[in-house]
């Protein structure tokens, strides 16, 4: 909740925080399902796509990409921005950061294969387009900042995500912040490249939603039914 808080008032924009299912007691696509039911919810409220972020950590920032390519396959609008704070994306754990950053990161390889034996059920009940979401190609994509530390074992995972998306002419940019590692956005008050990702990630924010809705101060929390700017 603290990073929550943080961006909320360091951006001034509303959010909506999404308590999903986990595994693994749910096994994908289970929290993939709450986070789109969520998101149709909040059309179904008023809200219009382009007054919209969707932003995750960790496993929240794979839920991210996962939604957007929902998005896709099912015909929703996108929303106007992402905010993707370094999630697994190669589920095989094989990128060179997971060796390299090793000894830095707080999350070993170990524990992301854990974490996989548990997301993933065994039966092979899923669709494996939106596990691997980003092997897709994308007409459009929402402005997408994919936010990593140096030190963090999914460098990799953030790097290859986004020269993909770049090299398909999408507004993406990847700031690697200098000594940070897994989730340090949420130490944010003790850990200084904590303080800089989570300051960073609100800039982005403020400013994706007025490039998206130039004479909009109201970010997520404007409807249809009012005039913008109000």
């Amino acid at each position: 909740m603290q990073l929550i808080a943080s961006l909320v008032e360091d951006s001034g924009i509303s959010f909506l925080g999404v308590d999903y299912r986990l595994c693994p007691n749910d096994c994908f696509p289970a929290a993939l399902d709450d986070i789109e039911d969520a998101y149709r919810w909040l059309l179904a409220q008023g809200y219009r796509a382009e007054a919209i972020g969707t932003t995750g950590i960790s496993a929240g920032a794979t839920l991210v990409t996962q939604l957007l390519h929902r998005c896709k396959r099912k015909g929703l609008p996108m929303p106007a921005v992402a905010l993707v704070m370094a999630g697994v994306m190669d589920f095989s754990c094989g990128r060179e950061s997971v060796a390299f950053n090793a000894n830095d990161d707080l999350v070993s390889l170990q524990r992301l294969e854990a974490i996989s034996s548990h997301y993933l059920p065994e039966d092979g009940s899923y669709d494996s387009r939106d596990l691997d979401c980003l092997q897709q190609d994308y007409r459009s994509y929402p402005r997408t900042l994919f936010q990593v530390g140096d030190r963090e074992v999914l460098l990799s995972d953030a790097i290859a995500c986004f020269s993909i998306l770049k090299t398909a002419g999408h507004d993406v940019a990847l700031p690697v912040v200098p000594g940070m590692i897994h989730c340090g956005q949420l130490f944010s008050r003790e850990f200084t490249p904590g303080q800089r990702a989570t300051a960073e990630a609100a800039l982005f924010l403020r400013e994706g939603f007025v490039a998206c809705n130039p004479y909009s101060v109201r970010g997520m929390g404007e409807r249809k039914k009012q005039k913008t700017g109000h």
